[in-house]
């Protein structure tokens, strides 16, 4: 309240970019409540850069309905019992289940249908950034302190700094951007000035003379 500015302490319910309603209530979301397994493939994909394969075309992907009155977890377990399904959805559930305490519109809940929520969850399918934790404070806490996840935060912003895809050849430029990364303490001003001052984006290299062929024989 007041006609000035004042510093708020957030609640506990928001807890850096992982509860961001933006998100949690539109890829993350669906009419009928949460969407774990689109919110796990956001983060797999966004904050690890790990590509996701997609369903056999013969697996039905319905989604059980709401309705039931059971809970998102308790209707999603047959991805964790079904074969055709555990090898996939245990890199995506795993990670979306964390997010359980934000509805379909990203709103803060403390249960469902009656029943309290269980926002376990586990991260699996990486290098040096496996393991448990509890809630979206866990999750952000586990994000924030993975070498892979700080790598994909650069990555992206190459793809954006650049506008385009990246290529295996920019993966050391990638390295260079998390290691300014970190030597700034994570400051995010710190990387759009290395963008801007690498080599790689204030010059372009040499196109093919016409008497090439694009394998770089000459003819």
């Amino acid at each position: 309240s007041g006609a000035e500015l004042t510093q708020i302490s957030a609640s506990e319910a928001r807890y850096g970019v992982v509860t961001m309603p933006a998100w949690l209530g539109s890829i993350g979301g669906k009419a009928g409540g949460s969407a774990p397994v689109m919110r796990g493939k956001f983060l797999r994909e966004h904050f690890l850069c790990q590509g996701v394969p997609p369903p056999p075309v013969d697996v039905d992907t319905t989604v059980p309905p709401a309705a039931t009155g059971a809970t998102t977890r308790e209707r999603f377990a047959a991805h964790s019992t079904n074969k055709a399904c555990a090898s996939c959805h245990r890199l995506l559930d795993g990670l979306g289940f964390g997010l359980e305490r934000y509805d379909g519109i990203g709103a803060y809940r403390d249960e469902e249908f009656g029943e309290p929520i269980d926002d376990s969850g586990e991260v699996v399918g990486t290098v040096k950034s496996d393991g448990t934790f509890v809630g979206a404070r866990g999750l952000a806490e586990k994000l924030a302190n993975s070498s892979e996840a700080r790598a994909c935060f650069a990555r992206m912003w190459l793809r954006y700094g650049f506008a385009r895809m990246d290529a295996p050849a920019d993966d050391c430029f990638v390295d260079e951007l998390a290691d300014a990364l970190a030597a700034d303490d994570f400051r995010l001003s710190e990387l759009p000035i290395a963008i801007a001052t690498a080599p790689v984006f204030r010059m372009r290299a040499p196109t093919a003379s016409a008497d090439q062929c694009t394998s770089g024989a000459t003819k």
